[in-house]
């Protein structure tokens, strides 16, 4: 009987002691006895009961620059927020508390993933105002879920939507639906126009065919209703110089959506055994090879991650590439004309979709 109780609890928290029995056709008396003698319940003001762990969970965001590392390490300490009885977490900056891109795109799709599965989540700035205003400035809040409450206000003017486009530096956060309807199909171009300011006019049309395919992936593959979200920013000021591009979406993941395509026509040829293949080997050969996509129903189909090998000088910039999924992450570079995997991590707390981030390192005098 406890056990029941607490499931239903659980499942459908706000309900009156008769409500339970009688869904559960158990006794009320009984019920309520264990629900006023136990200390994992609490009753609210309507008399209703909750599970104590389904009160609001608080999360302390280092306090520090939040890079993607320390943030997954930040991740790694929390419980499966996805999972757990909290009915609210809150995500708490503190004084020293400074977000990079690449860490702020992943705090983004947590938090929007998190509200539509109808978790309360609130983000607190009360304690770092500058956060809150560079993600302001970003145009994080025009990408960030309605139902979840800023603290200790939303920004009353979108500092994106007043400045879009007059940096040199930052490619603001782009949404990308999942309806062809709704797609921006300039912010390609955006994101090109700012990468080869810093990097070189060469890059160009390869540049451009990449940002292009991956916002074109989440408008066709994605089938979410959390929007994708496409963003830039130049760290010319760091110790190592370098541009941070992020694309993401919240979709069933890259993997998930390549592997059948890829069983209906294989376009790697008879050596590779798709169902053999890690997520990281198949990644690795699919931004190698060209004409490799999503889209490859077809053989003739010209799609391929692969455009990003055919002349984004990867080599010359030492980049990173970094592709992060629902529960895996991998790190690939760049020897011998291909990609192979440098680093892989499993079992990471669920984060849903895919999430490629590009690191270009440049140098201090552009």
């Amino acid at each position: 009987m406890l056990k029941k109780i607490e499931q239903y609890i659980n499942e459908f928290p706000g309900q009156k002691a008769r409500v339970i029995a009688r869904k559960l056709g158990l006794d009320r008396a009984k019920v309520s006895r264990h629900l006023h003698g136990s200390d994992n319940y609490y009753q609210d003001e309507d008399s209703a009961w909750h599970l104590v762990d389904s009160r609001t969970l608080v999360l302390e965001l280092p306090n520090t620059w939040i890079t993607s590392v320390n943030f997954e390490r930040f991740l790694s300490h929390s419980e499966n927020l996805f999972d757990c009885n909290a009915a609210n977490i809150t995500f708490s900056f503190h004084e020293k508390s400074a977000i990079k891109l690449d860490a702020g795109i992943r705090l983004l799709f947590l938090i929007n993933s998190l509200s539509i599965t109808g978790k309360g989540v609130n983000l607190d700035f009360s304690r770092c105002p500058k956060a809150r205003s560079y993600l302001n400035r970003a145009g994080f809040f025009d990408a960030l879920d309605e139902n979840v409450v800023v603290l200790p206000s939303r920004p009353k003017r979108s500092k994106a939507k007043m400045y879009r486009g007059t940096s040199s530096k930052l490619v603001e956060f782009a949404k990308i639906h999942a309806d062809i309807d709704k797609y921006d199909n300039a912010i390609p171009g955006v994101l090109t126009n700012t990468f080869i300011k810093h990097s070189s006019i060469e890059y160009e049309g390869a540049a451009f065919n990449l940002f292009s395919e991956l916002c074109e992936n989440i408008v066709e593959h994605s089938n979410s209703p959390v929007p994708g979200a496409a963003a830039m920013q130049v760290y010319s000021n760091a110790a190592k110089p370098h541009i941070q591009v992020v694309v993401s979406d919240a979709g069933e993941g890259i993997c998930n959506t390549l592997r059948p395509v890829l069983r209906e026509n294989n376009t790697l040829g008879d050596d590779f055994d798709i169902d053999s293949m890690s997520d990281g080997e198949l990644l690795a050969i699919a931004y190698t090879q060209g004409g490799l996509s999503r889209k490859n129903v077809q053989s003739s189909d010209c799609g391929g991650l692969g455009l990003f090998t055919s002349g984004l000088g990867i080599k010359k910039h030492d980049a990173n590439l970094l592709i992060r999924l629902s529960n895996y992450q991998v790190s690939l570079k760049y020897e011998n004309n291909k990609f192979v995997i440098d680093k892989e991590d499993f079992d990471l707390p669920k984060l849903p979709g895919t999430h490629i981030y590009f690191q270009f390192f440049i140098d201090k005098s552009e």
